[in-house]
C-alpha cells in the first residue's frame, strides 16, 4: 500500500495531473478457491481499507472486486458456465487448457488453507508427489480440491477478460499489478528469474546485507537468529550465519 502511494505521488509531480490508485481485494471474491471463509475475508478487505485510512494514503481507494460484477449481466452463470466448459476440455486432452492448468494447479494447492494443523500433516500433505494421478489419502483430496479451484480461478479471468470488467469499471486506467506479468506493469519490478516476492515470504540477511527470501514455514526448522519490528508480533527478518545486526 505505501508503495502504490508513494508511485501516485511521484508520478503527480511528474506530470502535474492528479492521481488516483483504485485497489481491488480479491478476498471475497476466491476466499472459497483457498478453503477460507467469506468472514476471513472480508475482515481482511476491510482492515486494508483500515490501514488507508490510519496512514493517510489519500491517493489509494480499495474496491472489493466482487462489487463490479453487476456491470455485466448474469456475471454468476458466465463463470460457472464457463468454469464446465473448462473442465469438460481438461477432461477431453485439449492441450492449450491442459499447459493453463499445469500452470495454475500448483499454485492453488500450495495456498491452500491449512492454518491450525499439525506440523507433521503440513509436511505429508506438502511433501507428497504432486501428480494429478494420486489417488491416496489427503493429498489427493487436496489436489482434487485445487483441481476445481483451477477450472474455478481460470474461469473468472476469462470472463472477466472478455467482458472487458475492469476497463467498464475504470475507463483508460494503467493496470498495475503486485505480481509481475504480461500485459500488467509491476508495483516492484523484479528480475524474471526470481520466483518470491517480497510480500510472499519472509527476508534473509547474511553479513549485514540482503540474501534471500524464504517462505517462513520453510525456516521452521533452521537455527537461524531472528529479530522483532517494535510494535508487531511476527518475526521481521531472519539473519544467516551472523549474530552482529547491521
Amino acid at each position: 500500500l505505501w508503495r502504490l502511494e508513494q508511485i501516485a505521488i511521484e508520478v503527480e509531480k511528474l506530470t502535474g495531473a492528479t492521481v488516483e490508485m483504485m485497489v481491488c481485494l480479491e478476498g471475497t471474491v476466491f476466499h472459497f478457491l483457498a478453503m477460507v471463509s467469506k468472514f476471513e475475508a472480508q475482515t481482511y478487505q476491510d482492515k486494508v481499507s483500515d490501514l488507508v485510512k490510519i496512514f493517510k494514503l489519500n491517493h489509494l481507494h480499495p474496491v472489493d472486486l466482487a462489487s463490479l460484477h453487476c456491470l455485466v449481466l448474469d456475471w454468476d452463470k458466465k463463470v460457472r458456465l464457463k468454469a464446465l466448459e473448462i473442465q469438460k476440455a481438461y477432461q477431453k486432452g485439449k492441450l492449450k487448457i491442459i499447459e493453463q492448468v499445469k500452470r495454475v494447479w500448483p499454485v492453488m494447492f500450495v495456498t491452500l488453507n491449512v492454518r491450525g494443523w499439525p506440523d507433521a500433516k503440513i509436511k505429508q500433505l506438502f511433501w507428497k508427489s504432486n501428480k494429478l494421478s494420486d489417488q491416496r489419502g489427503v493429498w489427493a483430496e487436496f489436489a482434487n480440491y485445487a483441481l476445481d479451484s483451477t477450472f474455478d480461478y481460470l474461469a473468472y479471468n476469462e470472463v472477466k477478460r472478455n467482458s472487458n470488467l475492469m476497463n467498464l469499471a475504470f475507463p483508460d486506467a494503467i493496470k498495475l499489478t503486485v505480481t509481475p506479468k504480461k500485459n500488467a506493469i509491476g508495483i516492484w519490478w523484479v528480475k524474471q528469474e526470481i520466483e518470491k516476492l517480497p510480500y510472499y515470504g519472509v527476508p534473509i540477511v547474511k553479513n549485514g546485507k540482503f540474501y534471500d527470501i524464504e517462505y517462513q514455514y520453510d525456516l521452521k526448522d533452521k537455527k537461524l537468529k531472528y529479530y522483532y519490528f517494535p510494535g508487531f508480533a511476527e518475526k521481521f527478518f531472519y539473519v544467516l550465519n551472523t549474530t552482529k545486526l547491521i
